[in-house]
């Protein structure tokens, strides 16, 4: 995303270019049979048409949808997820917790 404002159509078509080039990638393996894992920081809210190719996609889950709402954020003060671990469905099977840790460098005031 950069420092371009949110509405800037040219960041909103990049990002959503490299969210689909991402999806074709994940689509040539077996994610029912694969352990495979999608990160980064993507600096993009899970509503966001140009996350929406990895966030929709049928066999890729969001980790933090395991957690509460109010505490699936990753930036500021734990409201907002920007940042995601998405898992394959082989991977799904065997999540047992997901936890956010933000000693060190997070704090409840931003």
């Amino acid at each position: 995303m950069g420092y371009s404002p949110k509405t800037d159509p040219q960041s909103v078509r990049r990002r959503l270019g490299q969210a689909r080039r991402v999806a074709e990638l994940v689509d040539t393996h077996d994610l029912d049979r694969e352990l495979l894992v999608v990160a980064g920081d993507l600096n993009s809210d899970p509503a966001s048409p140009s996350l929406e190719p990895l966030a929709k996609h049928p066999k890729l889950y969001n980790v933090n949808l395991n957690l509460p709402e109010s505490q699936r954020g990753t930036y500021g003060t734990s409201t907002k997820q920007l940042d995601y671990l998405f898992v394959s469905n082989a991977l799904k099977k065997h999540l047992r917790e997901v936890h956010v840790e933000r000693r060190g460098v997070y704090g409840k005031r931003w």
